[in-house]
């Protein structure tokens, strides 16, 4: 089964360490961000399966950053 893509922003990196660690054992490629705009940016370049964030983040909190791009348009898929 193809590996499916996820996400991952938090400020915190244990967090990240912590799910992407349970993640992965459950078959997803995971990519990180530090703040809520570089996940924004990361949301605007690809597609995802799921993206989990943090809520309350210095920069941009999750609702923010999750809600302002559902991946790159369709004509360029």
């Amino acid at each position: 089964m193809k590996p499916m893509k996820a996400p991952e922003i938090d400020d915190e990196q244990i967090v990240l360490d912590s799910v992407s660690k349970i993640l992965t054992d459950e078959n997803y490629t995971v990519e990180f961000s530090l703040s809520g705009r570089g996940g924004r940016d990361m949301a605007f370049e690809r597609t995802y399966d799921i993206v989990l964030t943090d809520i309350r983040m210095p920069d941009m909190g999750g609702c923010g950053c999750s809600g302002t791009s559902s991946g790159p348009s369709q004509s360029s898929r």
